[in-house]
């Protein structure tokens, strides 16, 4: 009587995990994504507008607190250091756009002091930031 010896098969490595593993690295990624994609300006509470259109150039933003306090890019400033900066910007490029972006309970006095700075400097593009509905 003879014995036959079992048939080897090739053992396969199984690939689920490591699918698993590289779908895990991918969905980490793309959520810290939305995190690093954040806006660099102040936190406020922005009004909210029936019509309002995305911007898709380089902008300058001027942010105003619910305190009357300004802000070039997180840099707290008074309005003549405001003035000062914005100047040095639209000498840079005359087509800057200026966005601005308030706090919906920020005194009035401040953001007419920021446009009245803006229409000093003769700047065309300008936007004031809203929530859309």
């Amino acid at each position: 009587m003879t014995l036959k010896a079992p048939i080897q098969r090739k053992r396969q490595p199984d690939l689920l995990p490591l699918m698993d593993c590289i779908f895990l690295i991918l969905f980490i990624f793309f959520y810290l994504m939305l995190f690093l994609a954040k806006y660099d300006a102040i936190d406020v509470d922005l009004p909210n507008a029936e019509q309002s259109e995305q911007m898709k150039e380089q902008h300058v933003s001027i942010g105003i607190n619910a305190e009357g306090e300004f802000f070039l890019v997180k840099n707290k400033l008074n309005i003549r250091q405001l003035q000062d900066e914005l100047t040095k910007k639209v000498e840079e490029d005359a087509n800057v756009t200026v966005l601005l972006t308030s706090d919906k309970n920020t005194p009035f006095h401040a953001v007419i002091a920021v446009i009245d700075i803006i229409n000093l400097l003769q700047v065309s593009n300008f936007a004031i930031e809203v929530k859309s509905d």
